[in-house]
């Protein structure tokens, strides 16, 4: 799995673990793809914080 999905109440966390995946241009991807589908960039180094649930499972159902 190269991504973690965080086990909480709210489950708006996401950790990337496979960093050799999530290279330079899989992020730049990455990045866009969450700005075009949630209208902001989650991604702090290898960590996703979501604004919403939803918006959580549309991150890993496209990117997982």
């Amino acid at each position: 799995m190269k991504l973690l999905k965080a086990n909480q109440a709210d489950s708006l966390v996401v950790i990337i673990r496979d960093y050799e995946f999530f290279d330079g241009d899989t992020t730049e991807d990455m990045d866009e793809w969450c700005w075009q589908t949630f209208g902001y960039h989650p991604r702090e180094g290898m960590v996703l914080t979501f604004r919403d649930p939803s918006h959580t499972n549309w991150f890993m159902l496209r990117w997982a």
